[in-house]
C-alpha cells in the first residue's frame, strides 16, 4: 500500500465559517428585527456582501453580468417568523457551501442548460409559506441586474407576493459591528499592514513582481 505524504499535515487551517454560530444567530435576528420594523415578511439577500454577512458565503465567482449560461440568481432568503434562513445556490458550490458557510438549509436548483433558479426559489418560498406577505428584494445591489431582477420579481408576484425593495435592511444592520466583527477587522488590518511594509522593503530597481508579492 503506498503511503500518504503528511508533509503538509497542519499546516493549513480546515476550512470553517469566518465567525461562531452565535455570532451568525445574532445577526440573523438583528436582519428579522429590521425587516419587522420595514414590514417585510420575507427578504431575498443576493447581493454578495450580504450573503456572506448572514452565512460565511464567499464564492468566486458571483455571475454578475452574465445572464445566459450562469445567471445569478442564487442568493439567501430570510423569514421575519423563523429563526433559520435558505440558501439557493447551483450545485457548483456544494464543497464550498459545506466548508465555508454556516447554511443548514441548502437547496440546490434542478439541473438545466441555463441554472436560472427564480422559478424553482419562488415555488420552494411559496411551499414554505413564506410568499404570503410582503417580499424584499435588493433593488440596489448590483446583482442580479434588473433583468433577471423583474424576471424574479414576476415568479415570486405569481405565487402571491407583494414584492418591495429591500435594499436598505442589509445595508443598515451591518453599520453596527459586534465585538467578534470588530477583532477580526483589527487582525485582518494588522496582516494587511504587515503585509504592505514587507512589499515596500522588497521594492526596488530591478525586482520581480512575483518577488514583491512573495514578500507580502
Amino acid at each position: 500500500m503506498e503511503e500518504r505524504d503528511t508533509a503538509l499535515d497542519g499546516l493549513f487551517p480546515e476550512p470553517e465559517p469566518a465567525f461562531e454560530p452565535a455570532e451568525y444567530a445574532a445577526r440573523l435576528e438583528r436582519v428579522r428585527a429590521r425587516m419587522a420594523a420595514d414590514r417585510i415578511d420575507c427578504l431575498f439577500v443576493s447581493a454578495p456582501e450580504g450573503m456572506y454577512y448572514l452565512s460565511g458565503y464567499r464564492c468566486a465567482f458571483m455571475q454578475g453580468q452574465n445572464p445566459k449560461q450562469w445567471p445569478p440568481t442564487s442568493g439567501i432568503a430570510v423569514h421575519v417568523d423563523h429563526d433559520r434562513f435558505i440558501l439557493f445556490d447551483t450545485d457548483r458550490e456544494t464543497v464550498m457551501h459545506r466548508t465555508y458557510t454556516a447554511a443548514r438549509d441548502i437547496r440546490l436548483f434542478p439541473p438545466g442548460r441555463t441554472r436560472d433558479g427564480t422559478a424553482f426559489i419562488a415555488q420552494e418560498l411559496a411551499a414554505e409559506g413564506w410568499l404570503a406577505g410582503t417580499v424584499g428584494l435588493e433593488f440596489w445591489s448590483h446583482r442580479p441586474n434588473r433583468a433577471i431582477s423583474e424576471r424574479f420579481q414576476g415568479h415570486l408576484e405569481a405565487q402571491g407576493a407583494r414584492v418591495v425593495d429591500g435594499s436598505d435592511v442589509l445595508r443598515e444592520v451591518r453599520w453596527l459591528k459586534s465585538p467578534a466583527e470588530l477583532a477580526r477587522i483589527r487582525a485582518a488590518a494588522r496582516i494587511g499592514c504587515a503585509g504592505l511594509r514587507a512589499a515596500g522593503t522588497a521594492i526596488r530597481p530591478g525586482a520581480m513582481e512575483l518577488a514583491v508579492l512573495g514578500e507580502a
